[in-house]
C-alpha cells in the first residue's frame, strides 16, 4: 500500500475543523447527559423488583408518549400515575426535542467536517460517493 500524502491544515481550515469539532464535542456531552438523566428518572417508576430498562425505555427519546407509556406498562408491570402524566409527557417532550436538536447540530457539523476534508484531499464526487456508500449504516 502506498503511503497517502496529508494534505496541510493550515489556516481557516484547521481553525473550523477544531471549532467544528469542539462543537461536536460539547453536544454529544449534551445530549448524553440528557439521555442519561432521563433514564434514571423513568426508573423511578419501577418497582425495586424491576428496575432495569427495556430497549424501548432505553430509546425513550424515539418514542411518542402513548407507545411510552405502553413500554413502561410492559416493563415495569405498572402505570404512570394519572396525575403525573401531565408533567410526564411534558418532561420526556422537551427532553426528546433537546435531543434531536443536539443530534441536528452534531449531523451538520460533521458533515461539514466531511466536505472539509474532501475538499483536503480533493476528492471527486464519484469518490465522495463512493466512500459515503462504503460507511453507510456504520454509524
Amino acid at each position: 500500500m502506498k503511503d497517502l500524502p496529508l494534505p496541510s491544515l493550515e489556516g481557516v481550515n484547521a481553525n473550523r475543523l477544531t471549532v467544528l469539532g469542539q462543537d461536536c464535542t460539547e453536544a454529544a456531552r449534551q445530549r448524553s447527559n440528557i439521555l442519561s438523566a432521563v433514564r434514571r428518572r423513568i426508573l423511578d417508576l419501577a418497582p425495586a423488583e424491576r428496575r432495569k430498562l427495556t430497549g424501548r425505555l432505553y430509546d425513550w427519546h424515539e418514542l411518542d408518549f402513548a407507545t411510552f407509556r405502553a413500554a413502561v406498562k410492559v416493563a415495569f408491570r405498572a402505570e404512570i400515575p394519572v396525575r403525573e402524566r401531565g408533567q410526564w409527557e411534558a418532561y420526556l417532550s422537551e427532553n426528546a426535542a433537546r435531543v434531536r436538536e443536539l443530534s441536528d447540530r452534531i449531523a451538520a457539523a460533521e458533515g461539514e467536517i466531511d466536505q472539509i476534508v474532501y475538499g483536503l484531499f480533493d476528492l471527486t464526487p464519484d469518490e465522495i460517493a463512493l466512500l459515503e456508500a462504503s460507511l453507510q449504516g456504520q454509524y
